[in-house]
C-alpha cells in the first residue's frame, strides 16, 4: 500500500509539472537563479580565502646571527630551531651569500658597494612555519624562542602586517557567512512566493479534490515532490551554468589574472560540495512548497 501511494504521488507530481509548463519553468528558473547567485558567491569566497591563506603562508622569520658565531654554534642554533614543533623548514644564508645577493640585487649599480672592505652583513636563517601555524600568536611565540638562543642577534618578521592580515582574513570569512545567510533567506522567500503561484494556478483543482474527500496528504504530497524536483532541476541547471562560466574564465582570463595573484589555481566545488548544494536546493524546494501551503491555503 505504501509503495502504491508513493507511486501515485510521483506520477501526480510529474503530471502536474507537465500540465503547467509555464509555472513549472518559472519555478525552476527562480531556483536556478537563486542557487547560481549563491554558489557563484560561495565559489568566489572559497577561492579568495584560499588566495589570502596562501599569501599568509609566505611569511617567514629572518634570524640574524652574531658576527662572532662559529660553524659549530651555527649548527647548534639550526638544530635548536628545527626542534621547535611550529617550524617546518630552515634555510641558512652565509655572510658571503648575503653579500653576493645584495650585489646582484643592485644590478648595474653594484659599484656603490666597491668601497666596502669588510662584509657588514650577518649570516642568517630563513625560518618557515608549519601549515596553519602562521598566526600572529604562533609566529611571536617562535620568534621569542629563537630570540633567546645563544648566538642569535635578532629575529625579524612583519609582525604588524601579519596581525592586520589575519584580521582581514577573519573579516572576509565573517562577511562571507553573513552574506551567505542573507542570500539563503532571500532564496527561501523568493522560492516560497514562486510556489504560491503554483498553488494559485491549481486552486480550483485543489478545492474540487477537497470537496470529493481528498485528504491533506493526498493534496500536499504531490506538490512537495514537485518542490523537490524543481529544486533538483534548478540546482543542476545552476551548477551546469557555473561550470561553463568557470571553464570559460580558466580558458580566457586565468593566465592574465595569475600575473597579479601568483601561481594560485582557482578550484571548483568538490564532489561532496556539489552533492551538498544539490541536496540543500532540493530541501529548499520542499521548504518553499511547504511555506506556500501553510501561509496561503492552510489545507
Amino acid at each position: 500500500m505504501f509503495f502504491v501511494r508513493v507511486s501515485y504521488y510521483i506520477r501526480k507530481a510529474l503530471s502536474n509539472l507537465r500540465a503547467y509548463p509555464l509555472v513549472t519553468g518559472l519555478a525552476t528558473a527562480t531556483v536556478a537563479f537563486c542557487v547560481f547567485i549563491f554558489c557563484a558567491y560561495l565559489l568566489f569566497l572559497i577561492n579568495v580565502t584560499g588566495l589570502l591563506t596562501g599569501v599568509g603562508k609566505t611569511v617567514h622569520l629572518a634570524v640574524y646571527l652574531s658576527d662572532d658565531i662559529d660553524e659549530k654554534q651555527i649548527e647548534e642554533v639550526k638544530d635548536a630551531i628545527i626542534s621547535i614543533k611550529e617550524v617546518s623548514e630552515v634555510t641558512f644564508t652565509s655572510k658571503e651569500e648575503a653579500l653576493a645577493f645584495l650585489k646582484e640585487s643592485f644590478g648595474e649599480q653594484t659599484g656603490v658597494l666597491e668601497g666596502i672592505e669588510d662584509n657588514p652583513l650577518p649570516a642568517s636563517f630563513e625560518v618557515a612555519l608549519v601549515e596553519g601555524g602562521q598566526t600572529p600568536e604562533n609566529t611571536k611565540l617562535v620568534a621569542d624562542k629563537i630570540g633567546r638562543m645563544k648566538g642569535v642577534d635578532d629575529v625579524v618578521y612583519p609582525r604588524e602586517w601579519l596581525t592586520r592580515f589575519n584580521e582581514f582574513v577573519r573579516f572576509v570569512r565573517a562577511a562571507g557567512v553573513a552574506v551567505g545567510l542573507i542570500l539563503s533567506l532571500a532564496a527561501v522567500a523568493v522560492i516560497a512566493n514562486t510556489f504560491k503561484l503554483i498553488i494559485l494556478s491549481r486552486r480550483q483543482e485543489i478545492e474540487i479534490m477537497k470537496l470529493v474527500g481528498a485528504t491533506n496528504s493526498l493534496i500536499k504530497m504531490p506538490v512537495l515532490i514537485e518542490g523537490m524536483l524543481v529544486g533538483l532541476f534548478g540546482s543542476a541547471a545552476a551548477l551546469l551554468g557555473l561550470v561553463f562560466l568557470f571553464s570559460y574564465f580558466m580558458d580566457h582570463f586565468y593566465e592574465t589574472v595569475s600575473l597579479f595573484v601568483g601561481p594560485v589555481v582557482p578550484a571548483f566545488f568538490s564532489p561532496v560540495m556539489i552533492a551538498a548544494v544539490i541536496g540543500a536546493s532540493t530541501l529548499l524546494g520542499i521548504v518553499g512548497s511547504l511555506l506556500s501551503f501553510g501561509r496561503l491555503l492552510k489545507v
